[in-house]
């Protein structure tokens, strides 16, 4: 499962390279449509003829800002990876390593997102526990509001991890860690 660290590397990638594309085309494999949600009609509809206004992160989260209305959100989970093949072929890789990533699509590609300027993305994911949603302003509000504080916030000091800490004093720090129970980002 790529770790915050990395899912922040990939957002960075990403947003230099996406943002002000406009989508022309996106092809879902039948057998991922339910990781789509609501639907791949929807996500379809929602995403085709629209640009990408930028690419945030929240955890291990990615957001694609479509407009001030709606976002697609996607996330990798174990074996998730977002390949992003330009014109001169320089791909940019992302999540977990899939072989043969350089001849896309490959069995694994599950979203295939075609941009104006002939450039693609590819959503590859082994073992199909990844998923994207298209969510309004509200539904991202609910669905970031699940986590807690960034590390690399400011605010996000020795005091305030020991605030959290002392919530669950009989909690094993990597157990905490690992159920999302102190940090809700790790």
């Amino acid at each position: 499962m790529p770790e915050l660290p990395e899912v922040e590397t990939i957002k960075r990638g990403l947003d230099k390279q996406v943002t002000g594309k406009r989508i022309t085309k996106v092809t879902i494999e039948e057998s991922f449509l339910n990781k789509i949600s609501p639907s791949a009609d929807v996500l379809r509809k929602t995403l085709e003829g629209k640009s990408i206004k930028n690419v945030a992160r929240r955890s291990k989260l990615l957001i694609f800002e479509i407009n001030k209305k709606c976002s697609l959100i996607v996330h990798l989970k174990m074996t998730g990876q977002l390949v992003y093949r330009p014109k001169n072929n320089r791909i940019v890789v992302g999540g977990h390593t899939i072989a043969g990533f350089r001849n896309l699509p490959t069995k694994h590609t599950r979203v295939t997102v075609r941009f104006a300027d002939k450039t693609t993305l590819f959503f590859n994911d082994v073992r199909k526990f990844g998923f994207l949603k298209i969510v309004d302003q509200k539904q991202l509000r609910d669905e970031l509001g699940k986590y807690g504080r960034e590390p690399v916030d400011k605010d996000f000091d020795l005091p305030h991890f020991e605030s959290l800490l002392k919530k669950s004093p009989r909690k094993k720090v990597k157990s905490g860690m690992i159920k999302l129970i102190l940090l809700k980002v790790i």
